[in-house]
């Protein structure tokens, strides 16, 4: 059992000059107990793809195209009110600044290893 699976995904934003492709064709599988690391340059995509797999972008200017599967359930699909059930617990994002991301009080093998 996949415990996150991505297929296919694309992220456009709507702007004045018409759709932007920011991800596109994104496809992994994670399964407990395995890490990914995810590389490339800087405006590569690396965050907007972590950012669409929680519906975390601007709702009234991105287009989500694909499926992401989280413990067997299709989460792509989930209301922001389903999301917040997810994100920070079940799913959650370490951004550039652990500072911003990490409560120093907690130990770090609480929020990694909490499955």
């Amino acid at each position: 059992m996949n415990l996150l699976k991505v297929n296919n995904l694309h992220t456009y934003f709507s702007t004045d000059n018409g759709l932007v492709k920011v991800v596109q064709g994104v496809s992994f599988e994670l399964n407990k107990n395995e890490s990914l690391g995810i590389i490339g340059e800087s405006g590569s995509g690396k965050t907007q793809i972590v950012m669409s797999i929680l519906q975390l972008l601007k709702e009234n200017q991105t287009i989500y195209e694909g499926q992401i599967i989280f413990k067997d359930q299709i989460i792509s699909n989930f209301n922001d009110r389903e999301m917040q059930k997810i994100r920070g617990d079940k799913i959650a994002m370490i951004f550039q600044d652990p500072v911003a991301g990490l409560n120093p009080v907690l130990k770090i093998k609480n929020k990694l290893w909490k499955f």
